[in-house]
């Protein structure tokens, strides 16, 4: 089931990219990522049309978060830990094991960083950097 999930996720950058790349233009990279998060693995709660704003509400909601100072910041640019964070925290909603603190979905306590956790977890978090990084507007 997790290997499943881990394809399906690089599937959604791959497929998914190219429209929110394109319809993003200089917008934040932050933005660009929880359209692609949203919409590729939550298709039955978010809708195709659903604005970045509604696909924030619904990711922040859940415990996957996203800044107000990140999304807003069209010079905001998603690290390698960032997408490790996001990766993470959806994979152990969709585990259902989220212990959710402050709004977020915690980082397990035997972890250092979510990098470890994806790492640890067989994420192929290199996989999916790579692609994410298609996706974004590089200047």
């Amino acid at each position: 089931m997790r290997f499943l999930f881990y394809i399906q996720l690089i599937a959604v950058l791959i497929a998914g990219g190219t429209q929110v790349a394109g319809a993003a233009g200089k917008e934040s990279e932050f933005k660009t990522l929880a359209v692609l998060l949203a919409k590729g693995w939550f298709p039955d709660h978010v809708a195709r049309n659903a604005s970045v704003a509604e696909c924030v509400d619904f990711l922040n909601k859940h415990g996957i978060c996203f800044s107000i100072f990140d999304l807003m910041n069209p010079a905001a640019k998603v690290t390698y830990e960032d997408l490790a964070r996001v990766a993470g925290q959806a994979a152990i909603l969709f585990e259902g094991e989220a212990v959710i603190e402050r709004g977020c979905i915690k980082k397990p306590k035997e972890m250092k960083t979510w990098v470890d956790y994806c790492l640890l977890n067989d994420i192929e978090i290199n996989e999916i950097w790579k692609k994410f990084q298609l996706n974004v507007d590089v200047e």
